[in-house]
């Protein structure tokens, strides 16, 4: 399925917004189905960036730390298109602990991933009352490691521009309800109301509500949660 496939996107948060920019980038044909709820997620992120504090080095911190290296270029392509308001900066972040010697592995770590992930910038401890020093509402006794690299990025901004750009290279979008049409194990398209949209693929990102445009398939997407 190359560039001129014809796509149909489930969701209209920061992942489902991503999906449908980068599919219409590259050419394709797209349409993105927004249910519109209340509570999606995107708008209660805290939009911190700084995955390289995570203890383990599996799966989920390398897709994390894959999608902090990329933010910068993202930001980029989205200029490009128009849209120089994305809501991402790279703010630095503060790790703190009431005791300096409990940083001292979280700064460990820190380092020997700098390796591979430039990204991280500086790393520097920090003693107690320096936290506080440089975001007054700290506790002042606080101890802290400062990570240079570490950025932040607004949820709703960065969606709003994505699907904005989406729309520039040509995706469409539907408001309403998707319901899976699927023949023969084979899903097709979407139907939304009285309206039937044919696709050759359909990627759902509904977030919590994912489960729900699923279960005509008999498909439980927590089986696959990490």
């Amino acid at each position: 399925m190359g560039a001129s496939g014809r796509f149909v996107v489930v969701g209209g948060g920061v992942v489902a917004a991503s999906v449908a920019y980068h599919l219409a980038r590259r050419g394709a044909s797209v349409v993105i189905v927004e249910g519109g709820q209340r509570g999606a997620a995107t708008s209660a992120g805290a939009g911190i960036i700084c995955p390289w504090t995570a203890p383990l080095d599996d799966a989920c911190y390398g897709l994390c730390a894959e999608g902090a290296r990329y933010y910068p270029e993202l930001v980029a392509m989205l200029a490009e298109d128009g849209e120089a308001e994305a809501g991402y900066a790279r703010v630095g972040t503060l790790c703190v602990a009431g005791q300096a010697q409990a940083l001292h592995p979280v700064a460990a770590l820190l380092r020997a991933r700098r390796t591979s992930a430039p990204e991280v910038g500086e790393v520097t401890a920090l003693a107690p009352g320096e936290p506080a020093r440089m975001f007054p509402p700290l506790a002042r006794g606080l101890a802290g490691v400062w990570i240079g690299g570490g950025a932040r990025v607004d949820g709703r901004a960065i969606q709003d521009s994505l699907l904005r750009a989406a729309v520039a290279r040509g995706a469409r979008r539907v408001p309403g309800t998707a319901t899976l049409d699927h023949a023969g194990g084979q899903v097709n398209g979407v139907r939304v109301g009285a309206d039937r949209i044919g696709a050759d693929a359909v990627v759902v990102a509904a977030g919590a509500w994912t489960a729900g445009v699923c279960a005509g398939l008999g498909v439980d997407p927590s089986r696959f949660q990490a």
